[in-house]
């Protein structure tokens, strides 16, 4: 399958022109609501953003894109285009991502090394072998470990459209340095049949992003949307 993956600047100027005509009502009210200009502001780019990248794959124009929710809150396009175009988008700090494909289960997740993490209080929430990792580990070890476990596991429970519902100690995704990316193990529960691919993406340096698609390595192919837009 192939997937592409659209990486988006928040500080960019430029995307916030035409952000009056271009978001819905509770786009707008949803934007009015952050008490800080800068949540604002990025909150209107990557929406602005989203509906531009979505409208050249449905093919009409972004302000006619409709949003429904699937029953665990995943974001879907309504109509018939939801039925050809799928996509995931995720942000963290001044960068965004949207990945898009035809129609397949996909799952993106983006984070910003930048902030700091409670690693080893945040691994409770993880599989028990994930978690013995990352006590294992200190410093930059740790940090790199603990990016790598939390996107993989994000992009895999985006791409099932769980959501909150899929608690992370049921399944485990590789964290060592150097293993390659993968659903290592999950419970019989919550096992879906599928068999679930994670690649990691480079972006952007300072940020993570992982990929999770069904059934076989992805086609990937990168896209700068403040170029194209």
């Amino acid at each position: 399958m192939r997937v592409d993956v659209w990486s988006v600047r928040l500080d960019d100027e430029a995307l916030a022109a035409a952000a009056e005509s271009v978001l819905d009502d509770p786009e707008r009210t949803r934007a009015a609501r952050f008490l800080f200009d800068r949540d604002r502001r990025r909150f209107v780019r990557r929406r602005l953003a989203l509906r531009s990248i979505l409208a050249r794959y449905a093919g009409i124009p972004p302000a006619q894109l409709q949003f429904v929710s699937g029953s665990h809150g995943k974001p879907m396009l309504a109509g018939p285009a939801g039925r050809s175009i799928a996509f995931s988008a995720s942000h963290a700090n001044e960068l965004a991502v949207v990945a898009v494909t035809d129609g397949a289960a996909i799952g993106v997740d983006l984070e910003w090394s930048g902030r700091t993490v409670e690693w080893h209080a945040i691994s409770s929430m993880f599989a028990a072998g994930e978690r013995a990792q990352l006590l294992a580990l200190s410093g930059t070890a740790l940090e790199r470990a603990g990016f790598r476990c939390w996107t993989r596991k994000e992009a895999y429970v985006k791409a099932r459209g769980d959501g909150l519902s899929l608690p992370l100690a049921l399944f485990d995704v590789t964290v060592a340095d150097g293993e390659p990316a993968r659903v290592a193990h999950v419970a019989a529960e919550i096992d879906d049949g599928v068999v679930w691919m994670l690649t990691e993406i480079d972006v952007a340096p300072g940020y993570i992003t992982c990929l999770a698609t069904a059934d076989g390595a992805p086609s990937i192919e990168l896209y700068d949307a403040d170029a194209a837009l």
